[in-house]
């Protein structure tokens, strides 16, 4: 009886709650139908408070606290860029709207993604060379960069010792269904996604950042020659050249390294696992007995080549490996980190080399010059790689007529996962569906390098094997497809992530809000520079937290640019315009150098626009006058030059490493300087601009010269 009189009561309670539940449902309905109209308002309030595209905003739920109710937006809110005083302008609009059966209560908490509105600000675009105030700020790291041109000057309020990821979106893949390889998006406005971003990447934003003083790494090719030559110890195979490689001093095998054995390469191959790589010890500056090492290339035509190293990381691994490229403009000096970056190819720079075999690269293992020895430090030698070369990763069946066939194109033009293989990344990074899908492969590859080249550095303290890369920012660069019916502008949309296998913090402990910051930092300076420059209704759409891989497997900030519609005339009709192009990526380079002014509490200065106007004429027999006119940068007022180079090339020969204009002449507004020159020869020259933050690009070139006994 007491059994039955329990089970009644249970009943009871459970169909109160049903019906509670029911009225409370309904109850719910109903607030969310009333404050739908408000919803529509705050959208157009937001779209013409932030100029942004609108994100549709709509409510999850509302809840009642007594006379207060507190707000769960779904998703959309946090779409939204929200600055300074952002959250405080959006309650007043919000109590402002409320229906009138509400106007009695008062707001609570406003809420979206488990997220208070007031984590989502972000600090708002700077001007002046000053950090913005930000809760995301880190301590600026003191390490010495893996690789260093001493060559070129210091840029102390630039990016010197920042090491940025970069990929510029898809590339050449084989269909495993088709059995074909064929590229990643469609051809259209004269170009393809697969290429198209790379006309940003390659000859504008990676040359900005590294005249910044940045180290750059790229997952895909970046060399567009299609020529390569590899010198090294191990054998040569003919596929790739004709070169040699020699040592001096005491050198001795340490273990397994690069070699280039075969023609082609299938599977997950690993050619950093088929050769051998030198060590020797080092020697303090000024020693007798040096060891050296020289790889000489047989250039087969004349041009613009990468030249990319190769080494073994060691413990014991000197910091101060000195490295000397020989080419036609004379010779550039690097400061190479041999203690990270080891059994990959490492890029040194670009240079123009002449038909043949003058042309080299020594490495030294006397400690260089300013220096300080490391007692019982080691140099390590491998290959040495000069040119981007054509894609020799091969996909197909063996028992194929000809075998399995290579893409047939420049390795630049080929997506990530076939570059990563060359440059010997761990497979498991680059090959993650068993050699099942190689369109998965590469778009899943990308981010996750940027986490493998980090591994065990201080950004990335992880216990697995990597290379020891502190990576400062990861980032994405794409143009999404999408078409809109009256032809107005697609625009640019912007993704991070949040949350990654469930943790809100990166392997550094840093909060991933901070991508948050990077990534609305970047579309802002974009949107705000197109704006002025090019389009004053260039769209600004939402700022993402999605869990895409490219931004979600980085161990560093990172974000995922859509800049605009590939397959949209409006868009396209800026897309294809180099100038365009040059404002975009200096666009991207400043919203880097801002985020990481913030993040690391340091001031910047924006490097200089390139000098324009460039004129050449006689003075006298013997000298030339070189005269220009420095640009200002109306957008940017730190970006104003303090000095500029001059680059000089004598005849048919490259141009020198420049020397800065000491005191130039100005008058006129006209900025003028004076080199020698003598009859039977032409000289060339350019002019960069520099200041605190970087170098700008080089100016186009004039030349003069006479005929001998004229």
């Amino acid at each position: 009886k007491k059994k039955r009189k329990m089970t009644k009561r249970h009943l009871i309670i459970s169909i109160l709650l049903l019906f509670t539940g029911l009225v409370s449902s309904r109850a719910q309905s109903a607030m969310l139908k009333d404050f739908k109209p408000v919803c529509d308002s705050l959208n157009t309030l937001l779209m013409e408070r932030n100029g942004i595209v609108s994100p549709k905003l709509s409510l999850n739920a509302i809840m009642k606290r007594g006379t207060t109710l507190d707000f769960y937006f779904t998703q959309s809110l946090c779409d939204c860029p929200w600055h300074e005083g952002d959250p405080e302008w959006f309650r007043k609009q919000l109590i402002e709207l409320f229906p009138e059966e509400y106007r009695n209560y008062t707001i609570g908490e406003i809420y979206t993604k488990k997220l208070t509105l007031d984590k989502l600000v972000t600090p708002r675009l700077g001007y002046d060379g000053k950090p913005a105030a930000t809760v995301n700020r880190t301590e600026n790291p003191q390490r010495k960069a893996m690789v260093t041109n001493a060559d070129k000057p210091s840029f102390k309020k630039g990016l010197d010792g920042r090491h940025i990821a970069i990929w510029q979106s898809h590339g050449r893949y084989y269909d495993r269904s088709n059995e074909k390889w064929e590229w990643q998006r469609p051809c259209l406005f004269q170009t393809v996604e697969d290429m198209f971003t790379q006309s940003f990447v390659l000859p504008y934003l990676v040359p900005m950042l590294e005249n910044a003083g940045a180290y750059v790494m790229l997952p895909r090719e970046r060399d567009v020659q299609t020529n390569e030559v590899i010198a090294d110890f191990d054998v040569i195979d003919e596929a790739y050249g004709s070169a040699y490689y020699k040592e001096e001093g005491k050198w001795k095998d340490a273990g397994a390294g690069f070699a280039a054995l075969k023609p082609y390469y299938t599977g997950v191959e690993n050619p950093f696992r088929t050769g051998s790589v030198r060590v020797a010890d080092c020697v303090m500056y000024g020693a007798r007995n040096k060891p050296e090492a020289q790889w000489r290339p047989e250039i087969p035509e004349r041009g613009e080549y990468a030249v990319y190293i190769s080494y073994k990381s060691l413990p014991e691994s000197t910091s101060a490996a000195h490295y000397t490229v020989h080419h036609l403009g004379g010779k550039t000096e690097f400061i190479v980190n041999q203690k990270m970056g080891g059994g990959t190819w490492i890029y040194l720079g670009t240079f123009e080399f002449g038909k043949g075999s003058e042309g080299y690269v020594t490495l030294s293992g006397m400690t260089p010059a300013g220096y300080e020895h490391e007692k019982g430090s080691v140099v390590t030698a491998d290959a040495v790689r000069f040119g981007g070369g054509m894609g020799n990763i091969a996909r197909g069946k063996k028992n194929d007529e000809d075998g399995p066939k290579t893409s047939g194109m420049p390795r630049s033009a080929e997506g990530a996962r076939y570059w990563l293989q060359w440059a010997g990344v761990d497979p498991s990074i680059f090959s993650q569906n068993e050699l099942k899908d190689d369109y998965r492969d590469d778009f899943m590859s990308r981010g996750d390098w940027v986490e493998w080249i980090s591994r065990g550095s201080s950004m990335n303290p992880s216990k697995e094997k990597g290379l020891g890369i502190p990576v400062d920012l990861s980032f994405g660069f794409h143009s999404d497809a999408g078409i809109t019916p009256n032809d107005s502008i697609v625009g640019t949309l912007a993704i991070y992530t949040l949350k990654s296998e469930g943790k809100t913090t990166l392997p550094g402990g840093e909060n991933r809000m901070s991508s948050r910051e990077y990534t609305d930092l970047i579309q802002s300076q974009i949107v705000n520079d197109l704006r002025m420059e090019y389009d004053s209704l260039w769209s600004r759409r939402c700022i993402w937290d999605r869990s895409y891989r490219e931004s979600r497997t980085p161990s560093a900030p990172a974000m995922l640019l859509e800049l605009l519609s590939h397959q949209n005339f409006a868009d396209m009709k800026y897309g294809l315009d180099p100038g365009f192009r040059f404002t975009v990526s200096r666009a991207i380079y400043k919203g880097m150098l801002k985020y990481l002014s913030n993040r690391y509490n340091v001031p910047y200065t924006v490097q200089p626009l390139p000098v324009e106007s460039m004129g050449v004429s006689f003075v006298g027999n013997s000298k030339a006058e070189i005269s220009w006119t420095p640009v200002d940068d109306v957008m940017e007022p730190t970006a104003r030059a303090t000095g500029f180079i001059l680059y000089t090339r004598v005849d048919n020969g490259g141009f020198d490493n420049g020397k800065v204009i000491q005191n130039p002449v100005k008058e006129n507004g006209r900025l003028h300087t004076y080199a020698d020159i003598k009859p039977g020869h032409i000289y060339s020259f350019r002019i960069a601009a520099y200041n605190d933050g970087g170098m700008s690009f080089p100016s186009e070139t004039v030349s003069i010269g006479r005929p001998a006994g004229s």
